[in-house]
């Protein structure tokens, strides 16, 4: 815990004193017994040297705690060290000196972990468009020269801070975007992913091909192939129509996968985003794929515009047979949601095929029956007058209200039964 607020420091290092290694318990007594002492502050930062980490980390909180200022030299130097305890101590009371007293020694550095370490400090210190600024250039010039995966990996999420705290927007870093595509993609997962989040913030149209690439190598991990595809859906206005396409396909077939019960519906959020940016033309183009995205094309379907056009009913009506012969959840929800746009639609060639689906596909007259309920009258009328017996709850209820709107009468006796009978069951 770190020490500031209503906890007394002399708590901490009484623990430390009872659960420590003899080393660190000598130390922790000996800070007990100077934390009123007028020499605690220079005992303190002697204790900054101290070999034992334990001892330099509770020294930095403790300087915290008593509110003395070390000398900012000896802090940034502990922003590299091996304890990344002690480094994160460090760091936290660099943050409470004014910034003009270390930022200078953290950007002239060259050990990295120092800078990376220290361009944190100053965005929490300073949140604003100017430290950001000032953090990407920074880490820009560092990614010139040589770095580590493990400095590489830290650089990338100090930028990643160095954007979002400071509202640093994709116009304003084109160098930065044209370094960080230059990387992708690397040997490294946890540098890929750090690296797909910045480019998709930074809309770098290079990147797409390569993204897809990384879709369909074969020995890339399913976990990293999710990881792409749920941020390449920001990038819609880089993707071909073709690209749009293959990533709908993945997304259909990341939805089969084992991943928990709320695994499935999570990917459909996902693709229902996706979809929801696209253009008719390319929702058009999803529907006459509906076949092999089911999925994509249901959502597609509920985003097409009224009127439909003559070419979007033929290619509703097309998709609808071929539906017949695809297995699965998702194509049946597809064909169930045609029809209804159909019915919506109201129009004669729409009302044509519910006929024919009604007559022909006795399984679907339910749904069909409900369609055809959008233009009770005409040609349509006999057929939910058929459709009363085997309609039911929500469907009776919405065939019997629009055969009152219909002034006609049946010449049977037995509609009259089955009328009365639906209604008997909805009660």
């Amino acid at each position: 815990m770190y020490l500031v607020g209503p906890m007394p420091a002399p708590s901490l290092l009484v623990r430390l004193s009872r659960e420590s290694k003899p080393p660190l318990r000598t130390k922790a007594a000996f800070l007990m017994g100077l934390y009123d002492d007028v020499s605690t502050k220079s005992r303190l930062v002697e204790l900054l040297d101290d070999p034992d980490p334990g001892v330099r980390r509770v020294a930095c909180e403790s300087l915290v705690r008593c509110g003395h200022a070390a000398p900012p030299a000896k802090l940034v130097a502990l922003l590299a060290d091996r304890s990344r305890f002690v480094a994160w101590a460090a760091r936290r009371a660099l943050e409470r000196q004014p910034a003009e007293r270390w930022r200078n020694l953290v950007l002239r550095s060259e050990n990295i972990p120092v800078v990376l370490r220290g361009l944190t400090g100053l965005l929490i210190q300073n949140p604003n468009h100017d430290t950001a600024m000032v953090a990407i250039n920074r880490c820009q010039q560092i990614m010139r020269g040589f770095v580590s995966d493990g400095n590489f990996l830290g650089l990338l999420r100090v930028l990643q801070l160095a954007m979002h705290l400071g509202n640093v927007k994709p116009n304003e870093v084109p160098e930065l975007r044209a370094q960080l595509a230059e990387e992708y993609p690397a040997l490294e997962s946890r540098m890929n992913r750090e690296l797909v989040r910045l480019l998709v913030y930074l809309k770098e149209p290079t990147v797409a091909s390569r993204m897809f690439d990384e879709l369909n190598r074969s020995d890339n991990p399913i976990v990293e192939k999710l990881h792409i595809a749920f941020y390449a859906r920001f990038l819609e206005d880089v993707f071909t129509l073709d690209q749009k396409l293959a990533l709908l396909n993945f997304y259909e077939y990341a939805r089969t996968l084992p991943g928990g019960h709320s695994f499935s519906r999570y990917v459909d959020n996902v693709l229902r985003d996706f979809v929801s940016e696209m253009s008719d033309e390319e929702r058009l183009a999803i529907l006459r794929r509906g076949t092999e995205i089911p999925t994509a094309a249901v959502e597609s379907l509920f985003k097409l515009k009224p009127p439909l056009s003559d070419e979007t009913l033929a290619t509703l009506i097309s998709l609808d047979r071929q539906l017949a012969a695809v297995p699965g959840e998702p194509a049946r929800r597809l064909a169930t949601g045609i029809l209804a746009v159909l019915g919506d639609s109201g129009t004669p060639q729409a009302m044509a095929y519910l006929r024919q689906v009604f007559q022909n596909q006795p399984d679907r007259r339910q749904e069909a029956a409900m369609a055809l309920a959008q233009k009770p009258d005409g040609e349509n009328w006999p057929l939910l007058v058929e459709a009363l017996p085997i309609v039911e709850d929500m469907a009776a209820q919405e065939v019997l209200m629009k055969l009152l709107t219909v002034d006609r009468k049946p010449q049977s006796p037995e509609a009259l039964r089955q009328a009365i009978l639906a209604g008997v069951k909805l009660k």
